[in-house]
């Protein structure tokens, strides 16, 4: 492999998942970039604030240690909690080289959709403390956003689920109503905010699985709002695209960063 370009890649996980979720796409960049994977839940979960200041943290705790503008790539909840942290003037466009999305949500459309949002965490809420941890999981996997997930390999399925089911109770309750979409900026101005982000000379990307069809929707808007992005599907793949394709994770990854590499980008990658 050629020699590669020392950027620092800081990996913000989705709800209920722990650093090994990374496991795959880690082992694949780590002869390319520094990979640091943010514990959210080092700290008990308590508002969209505290969030964007952890990823705040890591960010500046990466640039000293390598001397280079990370970049950051936050997966579903994670990207939702990094595009808040941007909104809000935490994370300054001036400190990363690149913003990614992975299956992330954009926010409320209006304050219909908020009421809605607010309704639907305190109903998860609710189902965790009233069915436990394991069976609130079980009804989980269930959701046809995870439809793609009962196709991967059964150790993988059972590794995802002990994850999930790892956690306490109270932990996730807390981040379903402290970083539930209800507390998130609108839409129109989070795709506002990744405008400016782009023009300020910041890589700005969006990554999808195309099996999973809500979210390449929300990957055409953020290419419609933001033109400069860089959007891509991956098909194949659902909504935990770095889970179910981690090479195409990094392939897309490696582009972005434009880290020189032998690999081509696989067939399945595709951009818009």
């Amino acid at each position: 492999m050629s020699e590669s370009v020392p950027t620092p890649l800081l990996l913000i996980p989705g709800f209920a998942q722990r650093a090994a979720t990374y496991e795959a796409l880690c082992a694949l960049l780590k002869d390319t970039c520094t990979v640091e994977v943010l514990d959210l839940y080092a700290e008990p979960p308590c508002s969209f604030d505290q969030a964007a200041g952890l990823i705040q943290e890591a960010l500046g705790r990466l640039q000293t240690q390598t001397g280079h503008k990370p970049a950051v790539l936050g997966y579903s909840q994670g990207g939702r909690l990094l595009s808040e942290a941007l909104v809000r003037g935490v994370v300054s466009p001036s400190i990363v080289s690149a913003v990614l999305f992975e299956s992330a949500g954009l926010g409320p459309q209006d304050e219909s959709e908020r009421d809605s949002f607010a309704l639907r965490s305190r109903d998860w809420q609710q189902r965790v403390a009233t069915e436990g941890v394991e069976a609130f999981m079980a009804w989980w996997a269930t959701l046809p956003l995870f439809a793609s997930q009962r196709s991967l390999p059964r150790e993988l399925q059972q590794r995802l689920m002990e994850e999930r089911t790892s956690w306490d109770e109270a932990v996730l309750s807390q981040s379903l109503e402290a970083w539930g979409q209800q507390h998130q900026a609108f839409a129109s101005q989070t795709l506002d905010t990744l405008a400016q982000v782009a023009t300020s000379g910041v890589t700005v990307g969006y990554l999808a699985g195309v099996l999973d069809t809500k979210y390449m929707a929300v990957a055409q808007r953020v290419k419609e709002a933001v033109p400069e992005s860089i959007v891509a599907a991956v098909e194949g793949a659902g909504h935990n695209v770095h889970l179910e394709a981690p090479s195409a994770v990094a392939a897309y990854v490696e582009a972005l960063l434009k880290i020189p590499s032998e690999k081509a980008l696989p067939d399945c990658l595709k951009f818009f």
